[in-house]
């Protein structure tokens, strides 16, 4: 996360996101004016993660493949993901959509 060296305002997706640690520890870092998106893939734990008690208010999750979610471009201004890239069943295919 220090890598990306965020500022607030801006824009992150955080692909494979889970229950939703790891985005609001990003909202954190591009505060009340950045926007923080999580992609999981697991519908039950999308709902887990839109049930945090004390979610911030830039926060949100999608349920999606992020082989084939469809973002626009430059929707994001940088893209975080912990462990989710390593389930990608067609890696070069996720990397092209999320680039």
């Amino acid at each position: 996360m220090q890598t990306l060296g965020l500022a607030g305002g801006e824009r992150v997706l955080d692909v494979g996101c889970g229950v939703g640690g790891t985005p609001t520890a990003l909202a954190q870092a591009v505060g009340p004016s950045g926007r923080v998106m999580g992609l999981e893939l697991l519908p039950a734990a999308v709902e887990a993660a839109r049930r945090t008690e004390g979610l911030p208010a830039n926060v949100s999750f999608e349920c999606g493949d992020a082989q084939t979610f469809p973002l626009n471009p430059g929707a994001f201004d940088a893209i975080f993901s912990r462990f989710g890239m390593m389930f990608f069943a067609r890696p070069a295919d996720a990397l092209s959509n999320l680039r």
